[in-house]
């Protein structure tokens, strides 16, 4: 989504010189084995009008819904009225019929869909239920991370098209608790401190965008809130004896070589992110992979100064790790020294304060 070509749509028109019926059927089949369109017939369609800017219904009717109808695929559309609808239309719909879901809408939406969809008797089925984003929200960081594994730039042609053609990736879901009770399903990131902080209370200033984050951002490092807590993760067999030891506990290996690490202090953001972009304009972690079965997870401790918190989101705004330069490296850094990027595994974390979905 950096530097990525623009999609621009055309039309052409094809003239048959006879009516054979055949023969049209057959060109229609050569350009649907052509794309790989896959079985994409009827889609469940989920519209949030007022996420963002409020531009998902237009979106939809001067961009999408032309396209599937072009297509040649059904859609039921259904707009969201209230917080968790989408929760509910989806826990108790009949989706037999349909071959995935599609949410006009920013990250809020999926997020919902995949809970809804977890609530159901038949939950485990529905983990194969494909779900598009076709983005109309304030940070879209799924939808921006989808198509930068293709190299594709993040606008709603672009995603529309990619549903279309019936392209299909798995995606990893961590399923948090609190209190030993499960809570919600996140397949975005989960944040502690500064990240969450911002993202909630930025929510007043929906009516401005995306730029809304930017402006309670600075607002937020400036004021520099600091919790106290522990962090526990497991990190995988290939970083467990690269990671220093600023850890009150060190548990054996478990069979595969990972290694549980606990950290604990005073701490100005933990935050674990599940794909690349946690908004269209910042990527916080350029190494994290869709299906790897990782958080790519950033701490930021007590003594990190604010210049140095500034830097870091300039540097995740240029598509760069933090504190890193390059990203050619295979595997995220790991850093413990005030500023630490880790890489754990899922479904481990328990944030106590304001998990970003």
């Amino acid at each position: 989504c950096f530097g990525a070509r623009e999609r621009a749509e055309m039309e052409h028109i094809l003239y048959f010189a006879s009516d054979d019926a055949g023969e049209k059927h057959r060109w229609l089949h050569e350009w649907g084995r052509l794309w790989d369109r896959g079985a994409v017939r009827r889609l469940l369609v989920l519209i949030n009008p007022v996420g963002g800017k409020k531009q998902a219904r237009g979106i939809w009717d001067t961009v999408a819904s032309k396209m599937f109808h072009q297509a040649g695929i059904e859609v039921e559309v259904v707009e969201t009225t209230h917080q968790g609808h989408a929760i509910e239309i989806v826990s108790g719909a009949d989706l037999s019929a349909v071959d995935g879901i599609v949410c006009v809408s920013g990250d809020g939406l999926v997020v919902e869909v995949v809970n809804g969809l977890q609530q159901r008797s038949d939950a485990h089925a529905m983990g194969a239920m494909p779900l598009g984003v076709i983005p109309a929200g304030t940070g879209n960081g799924l939808a921006t991370s989808f198509l930068f594994k293709g190299g594709e730039k993040c606008d709603a042609t672009s995603c529309v098209l990619a549903i279309i053609r019936g392209h299909v990736e798995k995606l990893d879901a961590a399923r948090v608790e609190q209190g030993g009770e499960p809570r919600f399903y996140s397949v975005l990131s989960i944040g502690w401190g500064l990240a969450s902080d911002t993202d909630v209370e930025s929510d007043a200033m929906r009516w401005c965008g995306p730029v809304r984050f930017t402006i309670q951002g600075v607002f937020n490092i400036a004021k520099k809130r600091v919790y106290q807590g522990s962090l526990r993760l497991l990190s995988p067999p290939t970083q467990a004896e690269s990671l220093s030891n600023p850890t009150r506990e060190q548990v054996p290996s478990q069979a595969d070589g990972s290694q549980w690490r606990t950290l604990e202090g005073n701490f100005s953001m933990v935050w674990a992110l599940n794909v690349t972009h946690c908004a269209f304009d910042n990527m916080t972690a350029p190494y994290a992979e869709l299906c790897d079965g990782c958080y790519d997870v950033l701490v930021v401790r007590e003594e990190v100064p604010r210049s140095t918190i500034f830097g870091m989101f300039l540097e995740m705004e240029k598509g760069l790790s933090p504190n890193c330069p390059q990203k050619q490296q295979s595997q995220p850094p790991i850093r413990h020294s005030a500023g630490e990027s880790l890489h754990a595994s899922r479904d481990r974390r328990h944030p106590r304060q304001k998990p970003r979905r």
